[in-house]
C-alpha cells in the first residue's frame, strides 16, 4: 500500500510538471494575445479605481449615436450563447479529437459565471434598478433590459472564453492582440446598453481568460499539433 501511494504520488508530480510545461508553452506561444489582455485589464482597473460604477455607465452610455446603437447591439450578440454554441460546433468539426477540450473551454467558464450570478451574488442588481431614478439615460427598445443577476457579466465571460480559445487555436499568433480587443468591445457594449456595470465586465473577462487558458493547457498533446491550419 505504501509503495502504491509512492507510485501514485510520483505520477501526480509528473502530471503537474507536464501541465506546468504546457501552460508555459501556451503563454509563450501566444504572447501578443496575452499582452493584449494584460493591457486591457490594466486600463480597466485604472478606470475601476478612479471612477464610480454609475459614473462609468453614464459616461459610456452618453456616447450614443444611431450608428453606435447598431454597432453595440451587434457586438453584444458577439458574446451571446448562441454564437458560443455555433463556434463550438465549428471548432469540433475541424478538430474532432479535441472535442472535450473545446467543450470545457467554452462551457465551464459560462457555467461558473452563472453559478456566481445566481448562487453567490444573487442580490447584485443591474443598472435598470440601480440607476432607475437617473434621467437622460439612453435605453434601446430593441433589446430586453434585464434587472437582476448583474455580477459577473455572462456575455463578457462568453466573449473572452470564445476569443481566447480562437486565439489559441489559430496559428497566426502575431495578430493575437486582435482577439482581446474584440472581447473587450463586447464587454463595453454591455455597459453602453446599460445591461451591466464596469466591475461586472472586469469579472467576466477574468473568468473567461483564466479558465479557458487553464483548461486549454490540460491537453496532453503538444499544442502546435492540433491548431487550426
Amino acid at each position: 500500500m505504501l509503495y502504491k501511494f509512492f507510485v501514485d504520488s510520483q505520477n501526480f508530480i509528473q502530471l503537474c510538471c507536464v501541465y506546468r510545461q504546457n501552460l508555459r508553452h501556451t503563454l509563450q506561444l501566444n504572447t501578443p494575445m496575452y499582452l493584449g489582455f494584460l493591457g486591457i485589464w490594466a486600463i480597466g482597473w485604472i478606470y475601476q479605481l478612479q471612477y464610480s460604477q454609475m459614473a462609468l455607465s453614464i459616461w459610456i452610455n452618453q456616447m450614443h449615436t444611431p450608428l453606435l446603437d447598431l454597432v453595440m447591439v451587434c457586438l453584444t450578440y458577439a458574446g451571446d450563447g448562441l454564437l458560443l454554441l455555433v463556434a463550438g460546433i465549428l471548432f469540433i468539426i475541424y478538430r474532432k479529437k479535441n472535442w472535450w477540450m473545446i467543450v470545457l473551454c467554452l462551457a465551464l467558464p459560462s457555467l461558473v459565471t452563472q453559478l456566481l450570478k445566481h448562487q453567490v451574488f444573487p442580490d447584485h442588481y443591474r443598472p435598470a434598478i440601480v440607476m432607475e431614478g437617473i434621467t437622460g439615460l439612453h435605453w434601446l427598445e430593441s433589446i430586453d433590459i434585464n434587472k437582476y443577476n448583474s455580477f459577473p457579466s455572462g456575455h463578457t465571460t462568453a466573449a473572452f472564453s470564445l476569443y481566447t480559445l480562437t486565439g489559441l487555436l489559430i496559428p497566426q499568433k502575431k495578430w493575437g492582440w486582435v482577439w482581446p480587443v474584440i472581447a473587450a468591445l463586447v464587454g463595453i457594449s454591455r455597459i453602453y446598453l446599460l445591461q451591466h456595470f464596469w466591475v461586472d465586465v472586469l469579472a467576466g473577462a477574468a473568468i473567461g481568460i483564466t479558465l479557458t487558458t487553464l483548461l486549454y493547457a490540460l491537453h496532453p498533446v503538444q499544442h502546435h499539433s492540433y491548431e487550426i491550419r
